[in-house]
């Protein structure tokens, strides 16, 4: 039976020997601070979006959708 290197160690050799190109920074994209339509009001503008999807405990499918009112802050729950 032969013995293979931790895949951390054949990791540091490469890096060693400059074999191992350093990962592409990514372009950090500004967050939009103001809204992009102007909601005069409560109700005046609403928002949905859909969160993907993940699985039950019975196994079944949800796809969660997110509804929220343009004008009102935005709460968030841990």
């Amino acid at each position: 039976i032969r013995k293979w290197p931790h895949p951390s160690t054949v990791g540091r050799i490469l890096k060693q020997n400059n074999l191992i190109k350093p990962p592409k920074r990514r372009i950090r994209k500004q967050s939009i601070e103001q809204p992009f339509s102007h909601a005069l009001g409560p109700n005046d503008i609403w928002c949905a979006d859909f969160k993907g999807h993940f699985t039950v405990g019975d196994g079944k499918r949800c796809t969660p959708l997110t509804v929220t009112d343009a004008y009102s802050p935005v709460f968030t729950l841990l």
